[in-house]
């Protein structure tokens, strides 16, 4: 948080939140307001959104839902929703009585991360076993708003730079789609390098 007195008024604002690093106050006044790491923060709470969901699922509190989730009928009306809006079945975690399925947010996102991920575990395989593992890490970050553990591994497997382009990433699925690209990119020539 960043607190700024002027006078006898103070005035506060969120700096940093998870690993969202937004403009200071002054900076903001003076008309140029950005923020970082905003798609990869959604992504992180996200992917633990999924997480936690699937081991909810697991509750014997929750057998009537998941029963009706594992139904036929459940599973073609998903199916019939997943095939028209391009969203894999597993994004729905809910179906209502009006047919209208509940999924998770930010897809592209967390496409981002896990490719991030999985490429961490993959050429850091002796110390992180699996690609949660990995996950872990980033969701520490977001916990801790300490970036710099993140910050060595992406930019160890993915080269200089990396991890300011993937603090770049956005919401928009056209910026995502680049930050992706670039990040192969930048991956390959680190792995051939």
């Amino acid at each position: 948080m960043e607190a700024e007195k002027k006078g006898e008024e103070t005035t506060t604002s969120n700096y940093r939140e998870g690993v969202s690093v937004r403009t200071s106050q002054k900076t903001t006044r003076e008309g140029s307001p950005h923020t970082h790491f905003v798609g990869l923060h959604e992504a992180i709470v996200s992917e633990q959104t999924r997480k936690s969901l699937k081991r909810m699922m697991e509750l014997p509190i929750l057998k009537k839902e998941k029963e009706h989730m594992r139904s036929e009928k459940t599973m073609e009306t998903i199916r019939r929703i997943s095939e028209k809006s391009k969203i894999p079945v597993d994004e729905f975690y809910w179906l209502n009585e009006e047919e209208s399925a509940l999924g998770l947010g930010y897809y592209e996102q967390r496409q981002v991360l896990n490719y991030v991920c999985e490429e961490i575990q993959q050429e850091l395989s002796e110390k992180y076993k699996t690609k949660d593992a990995v996950f872990s890490v980033f969701l520490g970050a977001q916990l801790t708003g300490r970036l710099l553990p993140v910050a060595r591994l992406v930019e160890q497997v993915f080269g200089e730079g990396s991890f300011r382009i993937l603090g770049n990433m956005t919401l928009e699925k056209e910026n995502t789609a680049l930050i992706l690209d670039t990040l192969k990119k930048m991956r390959s020539k680190n792995k051939n390098g």
